[in-house]
């Protein structure tokens, strides 16, 4: 019976060390850490060209509804330029801000 318990207790000190160095996954070079961090970033950026959507469409909503579409005038490459409450000229980027421009550069 003395063996068997030597035994089981040899087993059990050798496998122990073996399985909590298993479980590190914090150790450089590892291809989890690796992998969690790409998935990190592209979360990161998927969430990032979201927000600027969202922030893109509110502001194109917002100048339909409070300020006024210049007729037959554009901005440098194309927008849509609009007038707001106090005679400025502006036309909204892809990222939902507001490009104000003066009246001679505008396009026809």
């Amino acid at each position: 019976m003395k063996k068997i318990a030597l035994i089981l207790a040899g087993f059990l000190v050798f496998s122990l060390p073996a399985e909590l160095s298993a479980q590190d996954s914090d150790k450089p070079g590892n291809k989890v850490g690796r992998t969690i961090k790409k998935g990190a970033r592209g979360v990161k950026k998927g969430a990032k060209k979201a927000a600027h959507q969202t922030a893109e469409l509110g502001s194109r909503t917002k100048a339909k509804v409070a300020d006024q579409k210049l007729e037959g005038r554009y901005g440098p490459n194309g927008e849509t330029v609009y007038i707001d409450g106090v005679d400025r000229y502006y036309w909204i980027d892809d990222k939902g801000r507001h490009i104000y421009i003066s009246g001679d550069k505008l396009r026809k």
